[in-house]
């Protein structure tokens, strides 16, 4: 999983890389735009999240890729949390948001439609897991499409 651990100066990299777009990025942004937020009628700030920084979804789902990104997008919503916190006493709400599967280019067309195929089938086989009793799938499914925070 951590293929970049014997390579100290591509982890070091590649992390900081992650960090730097999803956290301090969206910490610049934030603070750029409050100003913007508070004098607006609607207080909302949405941020993109993923499922990959869903714990209940990388545990249930044994999703073992891309640690490094879920690890900068969990601390980027425990950075939104922070903002939530810090701004809901003036009426805005902060929420990160994961989309679900998203087309970020890294499949062909074929490929992207046989992996968009085999997660319904996922979601329908957690479904029906968790309607017959055999599983918690309902939290999985529930985590996943609305993994919102706070």
């Amino acid at each position: 999983m951590f293929k970049r651990g014997d390579k100290h100066e591509d982890l070091e990299e590649v992390s900081s890389k992650h960090f730097r777009t999803n956290v301090v990025g969206n910490i610049h942004f934030f603070n750029l735009f409050v100003p913007l937020v508070l004098k607006g009628k609607v207080k909302k700030v949405i941020t993109i999240s993923s499922g990959h920084a869903d714990l209940d979804l990388i545990n249930n789902l044994e999703v073992e890729n891309s640690a490094l990104y879920a690890a900068s997008k969990a601390a980027m919503n425990v950075i939104v949390a922070k903002f939530n916190a810090q701004y809901k006493k003036d009426g805005v709400l902060f929420v990160s948001m994961s989309p679900g599967v998203v087309d970020v280019g890294h499949f062909d067309n074929g490929a992207y439609n046989l992996f968009l195929k085999l997660t319904h089938l996922g979601i329908l086989l957690i479904r029906t897991q968790s309607h017959s009793g055999a599983g918690a799938g309902s939290d999985v499914i529930h985590g996943q499409a609305s993994s919102v925070c706070p």
